[in-house]
């Protein structure tokens, strides 16, 4: 079995030391490879992570709009009450799962570090020990860095997404409202009620559909 055929809980130090080769000569060469990789992923979890807070930054910049927006249906009985309140509900629940992915994204690194145990163990080791098990131990970093990288990716993509969706919902409930208002056609409650429906399937299922049936936004690609 390969190293990234295993899950996190079974990828330990130990586990990596057992499935270094023997040469010598091999272990000095990938020692600053790995070490380089360790690096660039953890560049890439930092970058995850600060674009997971400029989500949220937005996020809370267009809540403020939502919250003043939602004094116009206070009134129930303005025409299309249920369709702009459909739209309006589909807003919330957008900003809302951008908020929770983006705390997912932040959220995901604690305790995968590695502690200056690592250090004192190899003190007293031989020097061809020493050098396997610092490679041992770069390896587990690089891999457990790799599952903190990608599930902040995964999570920001998501805010991200949702997001944006937010947004175009907004902006749609803007424009109907703009629309009925100045043009007055009468909706009927039927249609309404449909809208409503459909609107609430959209904000929840929306960011999995989109994934499934365009590579727009697939974010492991």
């Amino acid at each position: 079995m390969q190293l990234y055929e295993l899950s996190k809980s079974e990828l330990t130090v130990d586990r990596v030391r057992s499935m270094l080769p023997d040469s010598d000569a091999g272990i000095r060469k990938a020692i600053p490879l790995v070490q380089e990789m360790v690096a660039v992923v953890r560049t890439r979890s930092e970058r995850a992570e600060t674009r997971a807070a400029v989500v949220l930054g937005a996020t809370g910049i267009l809540s403020g709009i939502v919250v003043s927006f939602a004094s116009y249906l206070k009134d129930p009985d303005i025409n299309g009450w249920f369709f702009f309140s459909g739209l309006f509900f589909a807003t919330i629940v957008f900003l809302i799962k951008a908020i929770l992915f983006g705390l997912r994204a932040i959220d995901a690194f604690k305790g995968l570090e590695l502690s200056p145990e690592a250090g004192i163990e190899m003190s007293g080791m031989t020097e061809r020990d020493a050098e396997r098990a610092e490679l041992a131990y770069k390896v587990w970093e690089y891999y457990h860095l790799l599952f903190v990288s990608n599930s902040r990716l995964y999570h920001s993509q998501r805010s991200l997404k949702n997001l944006a969706l937010a947004v175009v919902t907004l902006v749609l409930t803007a424009l109907c409202t703009l629309f009925f208002t100045l043009k007055g056609p009468k909706l009927h409650l039927g249609w309404e009620i449909v809208v409503v429906l459909a609107a609430i399937f959209t904000a929840i299922t929306a960011d999995v559909l989109i994934e499934k049936v365009s590579k727009f936004w697939k974010w492991n690609e």
